[in-house]
């Protein structure tokens, strides 16, 4: 997964090095829509009443699509609905267990300042809020050790707060490829519980680095 994003990188400054003579390309007052494919991974974190335990993340596509204004060349606003899907495994004094699979859908709004140039290439740096959908699949390893009591985990939904940079490519007037970086600060309230009772509960850090490439058509 990490290769992934490396690629991304790569291949988007290729196509910011050969656009760097076209034309610059007229945003203000545009309204784009677009989507968007990358890679998303959630910082390790410990388990809230678990001393020694950690909680470690696998890394996971992220996909999703969005929608930007720019009230002037220099600034727009964008809103942005995705969806990932991640392993967590439980760590802890030699042992490593498959707890169960995080699955988040982001919803986020983020201010963005664009850097003034004579070119198509319009790189800007952000920061933004969000509204995360959290849910929490147990896996069956976690309900088969438990059985024949009932075991769950509770992960509530949660706002967060990022900041990105990136750049978009406009190859006409009305499309445009995109690489975005983001670092994302989220905490969520867990609750893991046995038969109903909670045995750990409190917050659980979900901090994320997040990369993603995408496409968008203005009009």
């Amino acid at each position: 997964m990490k290769k992934i994003s490396v690629v991304m990188v790569v291949g988007m400054i290729g196509l910011m090095l050969m656009a760097g003579s076209a034309m610059a390309a007229d945003t203000a007052g545009k309204i784009g829509i677009g989507l968007e494919l990358g890679y998303n991974q959630i910082s390790d974190t410990s388990i809230p009443d678990a001393p020694g335990i950690d909680g470690e993340f696998d890394g996971a596509f992220i996909f999703g699509a969005n929608a930007d204004y720019f009230f002037t060349d220099f600034f727009s606003l964008e809103m942005f609905l995705g969806y990932t899907a991640t392993d967590m495994d439980a760590s802890g004094f030699g042992v490593s267990i498959d707890v169960g699979e995080v699955t988040q859908v982001p919803w986020t709004l983020t201010a963005r300042l664009h850097y003034p140039n004579d070119s198509i290439v319009s790189p800007y740096i952000g920061a933004g809020v969000g509204y995360y959908f959290n849910d929490f699949d147990v896996s069956s390893t976690m309900v088969n050790n438990a059985a024949p009591q009932t075991y769950g985990i509770d992960l509530e939904n949660s706002f967060g707060f990022h900041v990105n940079g990136g750049a978009e490519v406009f190859v006409d007037e009305n499309v445009a490829f995109d690489l975005d970086l983001k670092y994302t600060w989220n905490n969520a309230d867990w609750d893991e519980n046995v038969n109903g009772v909670t045995i750990t509960s409190g917050d659980i850090d979900m901090d994320a680095f997040t990369a993603t490439v995408g496409v968008k058509y203005y009009f």
